[in-house]
């Protein structure tokens, strides 16, 4: 039987230059307030 380990978090994809959501430049910057937050 073959084993997987995963690993996940939001400090790991920073680390890995992955964009986030929240930091300065996060991709939360390319979307309007009102357009995600209100129904």
């Amino acid at each position: 039987m073959k084993k997987l380990v995963v690993f996940s978090g939001a400090g790991m994809s920073a680390e890995s230059g992955i964009s986030t959501f929240r930091d300065s430049n996060g991709l939360w910057e390319n979307y309007r307030i009102e357009d995600v937050a209100t129904p």
